[in-house]
């Protein structure tokens, strides 16, 4: 059940456990929790909430759900000892990294300026940080120069072959990866 004081306002998310219930009123947000229940209506959604009169039950899985309207219900793993939300975040982020879903965290456990951002942002920064070193480590390497007369411009048009030898009028010396 979500406390009184962790209502929030639109555009945040609201951080529950796994097996939680939500009532309507701890939202603070009918539509979203309108969108919720009719989510977990659904086929897909049957597997993650369990719906009743009022109520939205979390099912056993963590993660992100985001609606149509913008609002984030972070669902974080149920631990033994009640470990606070950022400490759970670390341990989904861990789960997440050991499993190959993310990339893994030299060490073994997530950072902690990760751990603190909400989930999803957390995810984004992550998936950004993996496709930056991803470019700046091998795309361009992949990369073969080569040179050709074509009858359209691909890449760079080589000038100094065009004014020097070019017989062919219809065809340009064109450089390209």
């Amino acid at each position: 059940m979500i406390s009184a004081n962790q209502r929030i306002q639109t555009g945040d998310p609201v951080t529950v456990r796994e097996w939680d219930t939500i009532l309507a009123q701890d939202l603070g947000n009918p539509r979203a929790f309108h969108e919720l229940h009719d989510w977990a209506l659904s086929d897909e959604g049957r597997r993650v909430l369990e719906a009743g009169l009022g109520k939205i039950r979390v099912l056993n899985h963590a993660g992100v759900i985001m609606t149509k309207s913008g609002f984030v219900l972070e669902v974080l793993p149920k631990t033994e000892d009640g470990a606070d939300y950022e400490s759970s975040r670390k341990i989904l982020l861990n789960m997440l990294s050991r499993s190959g879903m993310l990339p893994s965290f030299g060490g073994g456990s997530a950072p902690t300026d990760i751990a603190a951002l909400p989930l999803n942002e957390g995810l984004v920064e992550l998936f950004l940080d993996a496709l930056v070193s991803l470019v700046k480590r091998g795309l361009s390497s992949i990369y073969i120069a080569q040179e050709e007369h074509l009858p359209c411009i691909r890449g760079r048009i080589d000038f100094s072959e065009f004014a020097r030898k070019n017989r062919q009028r219809s065809m340009v010396p064109c450089r390209f990866d």
